[in-house]
This record gives C-alpha cells, sequence and structure tokens, in this order.
C-alpha cells in the first residue's frame, strides 16, 4: 500500500472488539505513522488480539505504533528510515494482563529511537535488531516484567539501551551491543532488579 496510513484503514474497518490481522504490507512515503492502531479509551482495551506479521514501515513518521492494545503479537518486522522512532508501544498503566511479544524486529536509520516502549508490562522480545538510528536504540519507561533475548544493538547515536523511570524486574540476555554514541546500557536510580547477562558491550563512547 503506497502513500497511506496503514494503521487509519485499521481504524476506519474496526469495530469495537474483535482480531486484528495485517500480513505481508508495505507502508511507506507517508507523513503519518506507517501502521498505527490504539484504543482511545484509556485502560478499555477492547481492541485484543493484535497480529502483525511480515510487514515494512519506511519513510513515515513511526513506524509501527501500537496504543493500550490487548495482546499484540509482531513478527517479521523491518522499521527503517521512518522520521520518528521505528517501533512505538504505549500505554498508560502497566498490566500483565495485555502482553506483548516480538520476535525478529529490525529498527534501524531511523531519526529518532530504534524502539521505544513507555508503561508497559510482559513484553517477550527475541531477535531485536537495531542498527544507526538517530536516537536510542531500545528506549524503555515505566517496563516491568519484561525479557528481551537475543539483542543486537549497534551504532545508534544515543545508548544502547536506556532505562527510565521505574523500569522493574525486566531481563535482557544474550547478544552485543556496540559503537554507540552514548553508554551502552543507562539505568536511571528508579530502576531496579534488571537483570543482564551474556551481553558484550564494548567500544560505546559513554562506556
Amino acid at each position: 500500500v503506497q502513500n497511506l496510513s496503514l494503521g487509519q484503514l485499521f481504524m476506519d474497518k474496526c469495530t469495537d472488539t474483535g482480531f486484528y490481522h495485517c500480513n505481508s504490507h508495505n507502508a511507506t512515503g507517508s507523513s503519518v505513522d506507517g501502521y498505527y492502531i490504539t484504543d482511545s479509551t484509556p485502560e478499555t482495551y477492547t481492541y485484543t488480539g493484535c497480529y502483525f506479521k511480515d510487514i515494512t514501515a519506511h519513510h513515515c513518521d513511526n513506524g509501527l505504533n501500537v496504543q493500550r492494545v490487548n495482546d499484540v503479537t509482531i513478527r517479521d518486522y523491518n522499521g527503517y528510515s521512518n522520521t520518528t522512532a521505528g517501533l512505538v508501544l504505549f500505554s498508560t498503566t502497566a498490566n500483565n494482563d495485555y502482553p506483548i511479544t516480538l520476535n525478529n524486529i529490525t529498527c534501524r536509520n531511523n531519526t529518532g529511537n530504534g524502539i521505544t516502549a513507555t508503561t508497559i508490562a510482559a513484553i517477550t522480545a527475541n531477535n531485536i535488531t537495531l542498527l544507526n538510528n538517530g536516537g536510542i536504540g531500545l528506549a524503555l519507561a515505566t517496563v516491568i516484567d519484561s525479557i528481551f533475548a537475543n539483542l543486537n544493538i549497534q551504532d545508534n547515536t544515543g545508548d544502547g539501551i536506556d532505562l527510565s523511570t521505574v523500569c522493574i524486574d525486566n531481563v535482557f540476555t544474550g547478544g552485543l551491543i556496540l559503537n554507540q554514541g552514548g553508554l551502552g546500557i543507562q539505568e536511571n536510580a528508579t530502576c531496579n532488579r534488571n537483570s543482564f547477562t551474556g551481553i558484550r558491550i564494548d567500544l560505546n563512547t559513554g562506556g
């Protein structure tokens, strides 16, 4: 689909409840988000079961923007050269009842962060590649009880991983963080009980 926000297309077709499936689409050249879906009423989570597979978003605003949606799976996603972030996940309350699964995600050459996740619980992420983004590789704020495995984070302008404002009980395992413009990992004082194992951190400007 050319020059169209597929997310807006979703919104036009959505009912109050239901299962949303997007497979093998390419969003490009839009001044709005390439894919965007949200429940506009906070904490009702009437949109459930979103499934995105084999999609690409480039030269949009945010590549893929998912807000306040219950049970999200994103597989085989490539978000590149967007003017803000490659992937945005947002909610207003971190609630373990609304899980997010990420598998085989690549965000590269975006003007902002590779991935931005705010007020989210129960992310399970595997095979995450974040390269040459103009901001932070993986930017987390108030993210809890989540697992990030097999990370490839290289050549981002900011920190490789930034944990700000109450990121608690998250596990990061396996991979590498190289050549960041900032720190390899930055953890705010309000964050605790986060673990990092099997991650090579090297050649970062800030340490």
